[in-house]
Formats: C-alpha cells, structure tokens, sequence
C-alpha cells in the first residue's frame, strides 16, 4: 500500500450505446486505477443511452467493490464535449483522465505514463494514436492549426488534467465550447504522448459524429480566423466580378449601344451576388448565435440524476 500513488485520481468516462466495448474499457481503467493509486473514483456520463451499457456497469460494480464509481444520466443527448465537462464538473480529483473514446483499447503502461507526464509539470497532457484518423477529422485539424499562430491541437485518445489545470479553466470561461482547444489555449504547460494501436478510429455513432461536426464548425470559428478568412476570400471575389461586369456592361454601351446583349452576364452576376451576400449573412449570424449562446446560456448540461454505485 505504502507504494502506491497518494495523488486522488478521478477518471471521466463518456458512453453512448457502447455496450459491446465498455466492459473491457472499463475493466482496463478499473485496474489500473487499484494497482496504482491508493484514492480513486470513476464517473461515468451516461448521454442518453439506450442499449445495454448502463446495465453493463451496474453489474461490472457488484464485482468491484473497493472501487467508487458513479453515473451520471444527461436528460437527453448532449454530445461529447457537454457530456465531459458534466463529469469533470463532479470530479474531485488532483487529477481527472478524460476518457471519451470506449472504442480503443487502453492499456496500463499508456495511462501511467500520461500521469508521470503530468508531475513533471504539465497541467494538461493529451494521448494520442499513431494511427491515421478519420479524414473529416484529418481536414479539421489541418485547417484548425493552419490558422492558429500560438498552439496546436490533435485528435487524441484521452487526456490528463491537473486540478490547477481545471481550475484555471473554469475561472476564465463561463461556458467550455470545446474542451482541447481551452486546454491547449489555457497558458499553462501542455504535453503531447503517442501510442500505437490497431485499432480503427472511425468507429463514431451518427449522433457522436453530428455533435463532432457541430463543434468543429463551432470551434473553427471562436478560436481561429477561418470564418474571417472565407469573408474576405469571398467579398474580394465579388469586388472583382464586379468591377468585370462594369467594364462589360461599359464596353457593351460603347460597341452596340445596348446594354440588352450582355443580360445573361448580368443575371449570372447578380445570382452569384446574392448567393455570396447569403452567405455572408449566414457566416455572421452563426457568430453571433455562438457569442450570444456563451455568454448569456447559463446552463452547460442537464443532469436527470446521478447513481451511486
């Protein structure tokens, strides 16, 4: 006993209809938990669920005593993003594993390591695979951290964060819009660990992979200059179409003295102009419902109970 690890660690696991994998997910964590550290808790988020997985746990606990674990039920789906901070919200950890993805196998060495990462300093330490990702979510971080000048970010299996780390985080933002981009961006010391796994990392439900997407547009446009970029890509463009279809219509009076024989021009010119203002308008009433949605949307979840086990 005198060996193990005094720091109190809390592990967060999200589930979503992962009944074939949360057994052995779970299993793995649990494990490793009691060989290594003398105080620990799991909390699981259960997002609204609707196979066996909650079934699952209740009976893996009866066979786990000397463990607390808890659920958390969300009154209806959240996403990954919401769900996580649900139970990092309850958490009470030094530190707090963030484990969202039940599809990959864990393994003890993986997860120490992450640990030791951390008392060396790091508030936040993100896991990741060696393993190509999903090419959606490829694209994203590509053009994610070519418009960022100060950080970068990865797909990762999951992270470690520091009390200080959670601490730091909450008292900056009223509302976490996306959890690794906060952390990356908190002005404290991050770190990055890579492992190799086989298995793949396509293995989202539609409803993950919908909330994935949602976020991502989300997170494009608060922490980089894409949406910025796209604006000034597109009105450039129309000056310039414009200023053609001036000189068009100019050099039209001066040949024929009409202007009738350049009207499929001009249709074509005002059908891209007010397909490019529509989206103009779009790109800026997303801002605003994102802005409007983060300071003045209190409430981050909905928690319909929480089970202790």
């Amino acid at each position: 006993m005198n060996d193990l690890e005094k720091n109190f660690i809390s592990a967060v696991v999200y589930v979503h209809n992962h009944e074939d994998v949360i057994l052995n997910y779970l299993t793995s964590i649990v494990a490793c938990l009691k060989q290594h550290f003398e105080n620990s808790e799991v909390i699981v988020v259960n997002d609204d669920s609707s196979d066996q997985t909650v079934n699952i746990i209740k009976k893996f606990k009866q066979t786990t005593s000397d463990i607390s674990i808890s659920i958390i039920h969300l009154s209806n789906f959240h996403g990954v993003e919401e769900a996580m901070i649900a139970g990092s919200d309850l958490a009470i950890g030094d530190f707090v594993f963030e484990f969202d993805k039940c599809h990959i196998p864990l393994n003890e060495t993986i997860i120490m390591d992450a640990y030791y990462k951390c008392l060396q300093g790091n508030d936040v330490v993100f896991v990741s695979s060696n393993k190509k990702g999903p090419m959606l979510a490829s694209a994203f971080y590509r053009i994610f951290n070519n418009n960022v000048n100060q950080y970068k970010i990865y797909s990762d299996i999951f992270k470690v964060v520091s009390r200080r780390g959670i601490n730091r985080i909450n008292s900056l933002y009223k509302k976490i819009p996306y959890r690794k981009a906060v952390y990356a961006n908190c002005g404290l010391h991050t770190a990055l660990l890579t492992f190799d796994t086989d298995t793949s990392l396509n293995t989202y439900s539609k409803d993950v992979l919908n909330s994935n997407i949602k976020v991502g547009i989300t997170s494009l446009m608060l922490f980089t200059n894409v949406a910025f970029k796209v604006a000034a890509i597109i009105t450039f463009f129309m000056m310039v179409v414009s200023l053609l279809t001036i000189v068009y219509v100019i050099y039209d009076i001066v040949q024929f003295g009409v202007i009738g024989s350049g009207w499929a021009s001009l249709m074509a010119f005002m059908a891209f102009s007010f397909f490019a203002v529509f989206l103009l308008i779009t790109i800026i009433l997303k801002y605003l419902s994102i802005m409007l949605d983060l300071n003045f949307k209190n409430r981050k979840y909905l928690i319909e109970s929480i089970e202790k086990l």
